[in-house]
């Protein structure tokens, strides 16, 4: 019986390409984040708030979600390193372009940052598809899985001192579009879409053939598990999106922290989010298929706690307890996210339609995340964070509710073979 964990030489050099690069698709993710504030202040005159990032995001949020129903699709026909490549490419244009053309242009640019970016994670669903068996899917997607959560918060770390230093943010920008172009270059190089082309057997059960998108539309559509997946998607991720995008403006807001500061700190949610992931992964693997629903209730109705007393907190009351409250969160509930898009659509979707199966449930979390960006920067703005960390409190007790049904409806056995 084959060891859940032990990879060969392939296999890591496959995992660690993909995890670099996607790392730097990230590190094109949070400039942004972390530069909101100082764009609001160079572009006030022109009547730059809170609410005009927040609708910045979320058009970019829509385009991403837009890119994933597509991007699944393309990754299953095309293949997965060349949508993961084109993500790349586009991204790095776009950012370049974003330090130049004003702020007429940021949220078309923007949106085609993240519309690229989104053929991304199919791309690396697909050829970690190829590359591992399914008694090894939870493991090698957590790995995978790490590479959104240490990018940003290697990102976040970077920008905080260069801020310090008395960097802008157009060269954050810079910073971030160069680390996509030498990923860019390194997967081109070195990248195999699947063993057999580096003369290695499939570790699979499938072969490389190509499935009619139809086909594999109609497996997926008509389970009804997967559409469970996707309401769990959804409410995820308008928690999770809610923190990549305004923990920066929080910290400074409500912590009271620099802008380095500020940056660095957001940094811990995707620290503490990687090593959920990563145990998490693990932990299915050994738990069977009943072991993901289970890891995904208890997470949220964690999550919801810490969430209702984050809600409590104001400026001066109770603010020592944010260090310790959001790296608790990503802790409890970035574990259980990545299942979603990762583990879970290759276990209902196989190695050949795992890309579409993730693309779909991606994107509709991403519905929820184009939530996260304009509604959520609102409520801030008219109401307050507590508010807002109110309004996300209501979520996770829903999601968990979902959560519930699909504890007792999954399949005791995955679903593609």
């Amino acid at each position: 019986m084959e060891s859940p964990t032990r990879f060969n030489r392939s296999q890591i050099v496959t995992l660690s390409l993909l995890v670099l690069g996607y790392m730097a698709f990230y590190g094109a993710r949070a400039n942004l984040s972390v530069s909101t504030t100082s764009i609001i202040e160079e572009f006030a005159a022109v009547g730059f708030t809170k609410e005009t990032l927040g609708a910045i995001t979320s058009v970019g949020t829509l385009l991403y979600a837009a890119g994933k129903f597509f991007g699944g699709s393309f990754a299953d026909r095309f293949t997965g390193k060349n949508s993961f490549l084109f993500g790349a490419a586009g991204a790095a244009i776009a950012t370049v372009l974003m330090t130049f053309l004003g702020p007429a242009a940021l949220m078309f640019l923007w949106s085609t940052n993240r519309f690229t970016q989104a053929m991304g994670w199919p791309g690396m669903v697909r050829v970690t598809g190829h590359w591992f068996p399914k008694s090894q899917f939870g493991t090698a997607m957590g790995i995978v899985s790490l590479s959104y959560l240490f990018g940003p918060f290697l990102s976040k770390t970077l920008y905080g001192y260069l801020f310090d230093l008395g960097y802008s943010w157009r060269t954050i920008f810079y910073i971030a579009a160069a680390g996509l172009i030498v990923m860019f270059l390194a997967n081109l190089a070195i990248l195999k879409e699947s063993p057999d082309q580096s003369s290695n057997p499939e570790p699979s059960t499938e072969q490389n053939e190509i499935l009619p998108v139809s086909q594999i539309f109609r497996s997926l559509f008509t389970n009804r598990n997967f559409w469970v997946v996707c309401l769990l998607s959804f409410g995820f991720t308008l928690m999770r999106e809610t923190f990549n995008n305004w923990t920066p403006t929080y910290l400074e807001e409500i912590g009271g922290l620099t802008k380095g500061d500020a940056s660095r700190n957001a940094g811990m949610f995707d620290l503490f989010g990687g090593f959920s992931v990563l145990i998490a992964g693990i932990l299915s693997d050994r738990l069977g298929p009943k072991g993901r629903p289970t890891i995904i209730t208890i997470g949220l109705a964690a999550t919801a706690a810490c969430l209702f007393v984050l809600s409590q907190i104001s400026t001066g009351s109770g603010t020592s307890l944010i260090p310790i409250l959001i790296p608790a969160i990503a802790f409890l509930m970035i574990g259980p996210y990545s299942f979603l898009a990762g583990s879970l659509s290759l276990d209902m979707g196989g190695a050949k339609g795992g890309a579409t199966a993730s693309g779909w449930i991606d994107g509709i979390g991403y519905m929820g995340g184009i939530l996260s960006g304009w509604y959520i920067g609102s409520i801030a703005t008219s109401a307050g964070w507590g508010a807002a960390f109110t309004t996300l409190t209501i979520t996770a007790v829903l999601t968990f509710l979902v959560a519930l049904v699909y504890q007792i409806t999954s399949p005791k056995t995955s679903v593609a073979t």
